[in-house]
């Protein structure tokens, strides 16, 4: 638990890219398995592990963390800091060649997708706490449920690809 605490620290305002996600991800699997004693060698799925501790991934708790945070935010007052940083434009600047940084708008839009939280109306909804909470809980079990079926669609595949290729 107390490894989970450290590792997850000030998630709410990171903007995350799927490889650190997945560093994340693997770390906390790692943990996991050292904790139950299981050994790669002993062939038990990562979506086996996380439904016998009963835990979710590390997706879903960053995602659950972020879309809190940014309710939170949203009934903050106009003049607290968090809120303009959230809400402010820049009028000048250069952007450099290439993919723009992700920013945390981006990251907040990704999250309520993956939550099934409609992003047009996610401000109107995160004003009663209350239900918004009830919201991100729904929508982080559903999403979490999605997650381990494809994986798990993900892993059949790959054993019938390999089992087509040995006969």
């Amino acid at each position: 638990m107390v490894v989970k605490v450290s590792l997850l620290y000030a998630c709410e305002t990171w903007t995350l890219y799927n490889r650190h996600m997945k560093l994340l991800n693997s770390f906390h699997l790692t943990c996991l398995r050292s904790i139950l004693r299981v050994k790669w060698q002993d062939k038990i799925t990562n979506s086996d592990i996380l439904s016998h501790t009963n835990m979710f991934s590390i997706n879903t708790l960053i995602e659950r963390s972020q879309a809190r945070w940014a309710g939170l935010v949203v009934r903050m007052d106009e003049t607290r800091i968090p809120k303009q940083l959230i809400y402010c434009e820049l009028t000048e600047g250069n952007r450099h060649q290439g993919r723009p940084k992700l920013r945390y708008k981006d990251c907040i839009k990704s999250t309520l997708k993956s939550l099934e939280i409609p992003f047009e109306s996610w401000e109107e909804v995160s004003m009663n706490r209350q239900n918004w909470r009830r919201k991100i809980h729904e929508g982080a079990i559903s999403a979490e449920s999605r997650r381990r079926q494809e994986a798990e669609d993900k892993r059949k595949q790959r054993k019938a690809k390999t089992s087509a290729r040995t006969i």
